[in-house]
C-alpha cells in the first residue's frame, strides 16, 4: 500500500471499500478479481469508476488495479487491463479511459503505456502524503478514437 498511505487501519480501508463500492453500484460497474488462471489464486483486482473529483472535462472512466507485490513483474496487471481496456470500449462504449499514478510508480506508468494511454501531464504536488508531504500525480487518458484492440 505504498501508494496509499491514507488507508492505515481495517476501519479506512473498509470506509474505502464502501466508497467504492456506491460510486461502482450507480454505474453498474464494480471491481474485479484478478485471480491465477491455473491456482484460482486471488492476487488483486481491477475497476472501472467515476473519478474521484470533478473533473472540467467530464464525462470520463478511470481504470484503477491493485495486485499483491507477488503478482508483480509478471504481466498480469497489463494483461487484466487489456481486458477491462476493451469492455469499457467495445461493451460500455465510453468516450473517455484515464488512469493516474505517482511517477515513481514504475510499474503502474508501464501499464498506462502497455495500453497506449497518452501522457496528458502532472500534477505537482497535489496529493497530501503526510505532514509537510506531497505526492506528484501523473494523468494518463485514452479516447475511443484512439483504441484499437491487439
Amino acid at each position: 500500500m505504498r501508494f496509499f498511505p491514507s488507508l492505515s487501519s481495517k476501519e479506512d480501508t473498509n470506509t474505502a471499500i464502501d466508497a467504492q463500492i456506491q460510486k461502482f453500484t450507480e454505474r453498474g460497474w464494480g471491481l474485479w478479481a484478478v485471480e491465477l488462471l491455473k491456482t484460482n489464486e486471488f492476487i488483486g483486482f481491477i475497476g472501472l469508476s467515476v473519478p474521484k473529483v470533478d473533473l472540467p472535462f467530464s464525462p470520463c472512466v478511470e481504470i484503477a488495479w491493485r495486485l499483491k507485490r507477488s503478482a508483480w513483474g509478471n504481466g498480469y496487471a497489463t494483461e487484466a487491463a487489456k481486458a477491462i481496456v476493451k469492455y469499457a470500449f467495445e461493451t460500455e462504449k465510453i468516450h473517455r479511459l484515464i488512469a493516474t499514478c505517482q511517477p515513481e510508480n514504475n510499474a503502474s506508468v508501464r501499464v498506462c503505456e502497455k495500453l497506449a494511454m497518452r501522457l496528458e501531464g502532472t500534477f505537482r504536488k497535489c496529493i497530501h502524503y503526510k505532514d509537510d508531504i506531497w505526492w506528484d500525480e501523473q494523468f494518463y487518458s485514452l479516447l475511443d478514437e484512439d483504441y484499437f484492440e491487439e
